[in-house]
């Protein structure tokens, strides 16, 4: 039962995207009325085929104020950190309590390689040594 504890703590959530950073949109949006869906489609690129972006968000220049349908957005990284939609289960882990997604997943499938490791050779050297 120890060892499949494991996957529970380092489960990713099945839905996440960037925390909303408003400070990215132009200084003209920022006073105006705008609903958190507006202001969530302005800020998180749509992905066909996937939803929302999970890794990244909209940068305007800070020099529009007129809406049109189509403004000239850069894309950067996330800024402010992600926010999860939690189905069922742990409501925090160590994924959503330190943001081990997108550009740091890799520490994921290291840490239970690492974990595997460290309980196989501690089994055996301990095994030896209680003999």
């Amino acid at each position: 039962l120890n060892l499949l504890s494991e996957l529970f703590f380092t489960v990713i959530p099945v839905s996440y995207h960037c925390k909303q950073d408003t400070s990215l949109l132009p200084a003209a949006f920022q006073h105006r009325n705008l609903s958190a869906l507006q202001i969530l489609n302005l800020t998180i690129p749509w992905v066909p085929g996937s939803g929302r972006s999970r890794c990244e968000l909209y940068r305007y220049p800070a020099n529009y104020s007129q809406l049109p349908e189509k403004l000239p957005a850069e894309v950067v990284p996330c800024t402010r950190g992600w926010e999860y939609k939690h189905t069922a289960g742990l409501r925090n882990n160590f994924v959503t309590e330190w943001d081990v997604v997108c550009e740091s997943y890799w520490k994921v499938p290291l840490e239970h390689v690492c974990f595997t490791i460290g309980w196989i050779s501690g089994y055996i050297i301990l095994g030896y040594v209680c003999d």
